[in-house]
Formats: structure tokens, sequence, C-alpha cells
């Protein structure tokens, strides 16, 4: 692992710098020298201009050699144009040695100027881009120094997480995917983290018994899903009226999906799902749901007129079995797919007659007589 850190122009007072527990803490005038001892770094890379090394860089190199830590250093400018930015911003990122999966720590404590900005905006490039694995941030508090001289280094890793969480909001607002902050939430939160989870794959997998599950808990629990969202998170607060909006508009007040009769409400729900689809641009999702639930339609109008006209079993085992593909929904696709008259089914069902035979004989065991005036008419 690699501390990267900015020497700065200032002449450092000693200090005992410590990271958690101030009696285990280490004096010196610098915080990279007190940052490679406290947590054990074999290697710095140094960034400093002119200045920093005319006022520190002999003294800081002498003290950095005798703890045996290996020591690259980086001539930089303080940058004055937008070319100075992307040359600061290229001396960080492009090191050769720094590989995909390597480890850094960073330090900010004498950043100067605009370098801190640069600095983050280089890490986060490198997490995301080189996959580049940051140990840590820290920020030595010389203004927080106690009566006993000794100065805490803070760890400020939640900062950087804020990019990430940014994103992950990004990602739900706008695509409907949960994969980031469920990543992020998965230890902290995992109520939370299994309730994005379910929403983002009943989407984009077209589950719609998750979201219709998962919503109806939330609506019932609101209390807890608010308790959940994470205050230190502010990114967070973002999505929770989304949250909140699906579980409004998924959720049902006295049923669960599971045996569920099919009803305008499922409908209704269903056709709601299709056009958060639509908006996050899932056309294949978008397409495959208008199919299946023109077929729901069908069956929900045919078991309604089973009903007017006294077939009242019929009705009944449509409503109750309409998530089933064989018989139910294989046979209202035909009838939509070539908009035949019901004696002119079997010579749709496929080449197998015995395939036939046995899915339209399971058709009638169930009392599901397909009358002429039910089936969809061909095209004029």
């Amino acid at each position: 692992m690699t501390l990267l850190s900015f020497l700065g122009t200032r002449k450092y007072e000693k200090c005992c710098y410590y990271l958690n527990n101030p009696k285990d803490c280490y004096e010196t005038s610098f915080v990279e020298v007190a940052l490679c001892k406290l947590l054990k770094e074999s290697k710095i890379r140094l960034f400093v201009t002119k200045e920093a090394r005319d006022a520190n860089y002999e003294e800081i190199i002498k003290e950095l050699e005798e703890m045996s830590c290996t020591i690259e250093t980086v001539d930089i400018d303080v940058p004055s144009s937008e070319d100075g930015f992307w040359d600061l911003f290229t001396k960080i990122v492009n090191i050769d040695d720094i590989k995909e999966g390597d480890s850094v720590s960073f330090d900010i404590t004498h950043s100067f100027r605009c370098i801190p900005f640069i600095g983050f905006l280089s890490l986060i490039f490198l997490k995301e881009v080189k996959d580049v694995k940051v140990k840590g941030v820290y920020y030595g508090a010389f203004e927080a120094k106690d009566d006993k001289n000794r100065v805490p280094i803070f760890k400020l890793n939640k900062m950087l997480e804020l990019a990430e969480w940014a994103y992950g909001v990004r990602n739900f607002k706008k695509y409907g995917k949960s994969d980031i902050l469920v990543a992020l939430s998965e230890t902290s939160n995992p109520k939370l983290s299994g309730w994005l989870n379910k929403i983002s794959k009943s989407i984009y997998y077209n589950q719609f018994s998750y979201l219709f599950d998962v919503t109806k808990e939330l609506k019932e629990d609101k209390q807890a899903l608010l308790k959940e969202f994470p205050k230190d998170i502010k990114p967070m607060e973002a999505i929770k009226n989304d949250i909140l909006r699906f579980s409004n508009e998924f959720a049902f007040e006295d049923h669960n999906t599971k045996g569920t009769d099919l009803d305008l409400d499922i409908l209704r729900k269903l056709f709601t799902l299709i056009k958060y689809q639509k908006q996050y641009e899932l056309m294949p999702q978008f397409f495959q749901s208008v199919e299946e639930w023109i077929i729901d339609i069908f069956i929900y109008l045919i078991a309604k007129k089973y009903k007017e006209t006294g077939n009242v079993k019929a009705s009944k085992y449509l409503v109750e079995n309409w998530l089933e593909y064989k018989p139910v929904r294989q046979v209202i696709g035909i009838l939509l797919n070539h908009g035949v008259k019901v004696q002119d089914i079997k010579d749709k069902l496929g080449k197998d007659k015995d395939e036939r035979k046995k899915l339209l004989s399971e058709f009638e065991k169930n009392k599901i007589k397909l009358e002429d005036e039910t089936a969809v008419p061909a095209e004029e």
C-alpha cells in the first residue's frame, strides 16, 4: 500500500499525532511521517512544489529514511491555469506503478489552495477507472491540538463515500438500478438494502410479485422505512420520496400477490410498472410486459364474461390461475397472436397432436370452455 501526500511550505511545529487513541501517538513535525508510522506504510509518494522543496524537503526526507520508508518524489506546480489543473491531475492518476487493484492512502493535511479538490477528483478517478482501493483519506487537524500537544488525524473516508452514494442515488432515480446503493448499505442497513434490491429486480426482471410484496411491507411499516435511512448520508434523503411513492403505487391494502385473484387493481399496478420500464428505457422488459399485460386484460375480460353469463366456476378458475402458463396464458396468447375462433385453436397449438390434446383436455377439465363469442376475432 502507498501513501500519497503533498508536502507543505510552512515550518511545522513538533507535535504528537494520533489516529484513534491519544495515548498511541508519534512525535514529529510532519504528519506524513506520523502516518507512515501509525499505518505501517512502507512507501510514500510525495508531491512537492518548488516552494515546499525549499522549505521542508530535506528535513522530511531525513525522517522518512530513518524509518526505512521507500520515497518517491513527484515535482508539481501550483496550478495557475486550466492546463495546470489537468497537469496536476495527470501526475496523480497516471503514475505508472499504480496498477488496477492497488491500495493507496491519501493525506490532504498540507494540500495548498485548489490541490485538495484536484486530489479528491483524482481519488474518484482511481477508484472508478483503475479500481484502486482507497484505504483511507486523512487530515492532520493541528488546530485541534490538546493541552498535551497531541494532534488528532481524522479519517475522512465517508466524505469520499459521499460520491459513491451520489452515483447510487442517480442510478436509482434515473435508471431504477439499485446495485450501488445495495452494496453500500448491505452492512449498515440490511433491511433498506433488501428493499432496494427487490424494487430494482422486480423492474428489471419483470418479477412484479416481488414489487407488490416489498411495497406492501413498506407501506405497512412506513416508520421502519424512515428509520432505516442513514441520517449521515445526505444523498439518501433524495430517494426517500421515491421509495414512499413506490410503496403507495404498488402496495396492496388487504392482500398479497401470491394466489391473488386478477382484478382491475392488479392491472393498474402492472401498467404503472410498464410506465416505469419505459421511463428507465428498459425496452426489452417494456415490450415483454406490454405483451403480458394485454394477455392479462383478455383473461380478465373473458373471466368477466363467464361470470356475467353464469359460468362462475370457469370465471373463478381464470382469475385464480391467471399466472399459470399452461393452459391459461398459452391459449389466450394463441388467440391474441392469431385472431382465431375456438374451433381453429387445435391447428395453432403446434405439430404435436398429443401435446394439443393434453393442453385442451386440461382446459376442459377445469370447465374452461371458450365459446366462439369469447374468442378474439380475426382482423378484417
